[in-house]
């Protein structure tokens, strides 16, 4: 139940808030009228991928993987998470952003959910009693969490309350069990705020993970150490069962990328390993599912195309956009491309909300353009 849970949220709380702060008909008709192209590279992605789907289940029928599950299946229900997503990035996210004191009220209370249901002796959550058996690292949710911790520090930037909303997002993430987005949500907002480069404000933030790791070790030491998961990956990476793992993983991802270079070999993971989650853990995933165009089309839709617009934004082209909402889009950028190159494969349908939300930023800027000249 619980990991169906955590796909509406974003939904309902971005769509509500948009609807709320729905724009003027005539701006919203102007607003229809732009496409970007973002939108035009993503369609193409996403249409070149169901195409995919479809002719290997006309070709080959049903793949099953040892568990009875479906691929054809799954990679459906992907692709509509992903058209969702980017929906909710392109349609509702901007709109929602206006009301900063909603997102944080929703921010606390789905902080204080997660922390109440900690078991710290299964490492994550232990939801049992809202359903039995229903315990264990909820990744998705941690991505969920990390990205929706970004929106609300992106809206209070200019209000030291920020600084509180990154320490607590930063601990709860950590004890999600989620190394990825733990890590990932670091770089991105140490660099995203510019907190690398300046002594003083990396000082502060020294000091503010020094309190972290105090108050973590206060929340029990044995959890701590004995969670090989979390800290395994730093104490020793060549014994982590997970690292070694994911190395397996890309190889046998790279072999498939070598010998079906342009076509890829669509459930080359199953095959192997006999699983559909057995995939590169990267966005050469991409390469491997469904080809050399699509692999290509992700990298301008999500890394090139995003990168230009901030670049451009350093000259004036996003003059019109507000600097909370440019901001977010930088953080946004770094985390998720450090996630496709670092830990995410072509099922992360949260890479679609980040490149919607490029979309509409590029569409306003072209929109308040449009809107002077006239």
């Amino acid at each position: 139940m619980f990991p169906a849970v955590h796909f509406t949220l974003l939904l309902i709380v971005f769509v509500s808030l948009a609807i709320f702060y729905r724009e003027r008909p005539v701006e919203a008709k102007r607003r229809l009228s732009l496409i970007t192209i973002i939108d035009a590279v993503s369609v193409i992605i996403l249409f070149y991928c169901f195409t995919v789907v479809i002719i290997n289940y006309l070709e080959h029928g049903l793949i099953l993987d040892l568990d009875k599950r479906s691929y054809f299946k799954y990679n459906l229900i992907l692709i509509g998470q992903s058209i969702l997503f980017y929906t909710i990035g392109r349609i509702f996210l901007g709109p929602a952003l206006r009301s900063r004191i909603f997102l944080l009220v929703f921010w606390f209370i789905l902080v204080i959910f997660i922390l109440v249901n900690i078991d710290l002796t299964s490492f994550g959550l232990n939801l049992e009693s809202l359903r039995p058996e229903e315990k264990g690292a909820y990744l998705s949710l941690a991505s969920m969490f990390a990205l929706y911790s970004i929106v609300v520090i992106a809206v209070w930037e200019n209000s030291r309350i920020w600084w509180y909303i990154a320490i607590i997002s930063l601990v709860t993430l950590f004890l999600l069990h989620s190394r990825g987005a733990f890590i990932i949500f670091l770089l991105a907002v140490l660099i995203g705020y510019n907190i690398l480069p300046n002594f003083k404000k990396l000082t502060v933030a020294f000091t503010f993970s020094v309190i972290l790791i105090v108050f973590a070790l206060l929340i029990g030491l044995e959890y701590i150490f004995v969670n090989e998961r979390m800290v395994g990956i730093v104490v020793n990476p060549f014994e982590d069962p997970s690292f070694l793992t994911r190395i397996l993983l890309a190889k046998s991802g790279l072999d498939d990328i070598v010998d079906f270079t342009f076509r890829g070999r669509y459930g080359g993971q199953i095959e192997v390993f006999g699983y559909i989650g057995y995939y590169i853990h990267n966005i050469l995933s991409y390469w491997r599912q469904f080809g050399l165009i699509p692999f290509i089309l992700v990298i301008i839709s999500s890394i090139y195309l995003p990168w230009r617009l901030i670049h451009r934004s350093s000259k004036g082209f996003l003059s019109g956009v507000s600097s909370s909402y440019r901001r977010l889009l930088v953080v946004l950028f770094i985390y998720c491309v450090l996630s496709i190159i670092l830990a995410k494969a072509f099922e992360w349908y949260f890479l679609w909300l980040y490149v919607g939300y490029a979309s509409w930023i590029a569409q306003s800027s072209l929109l308040q353009q449009k809107i002077i000249k006239t």
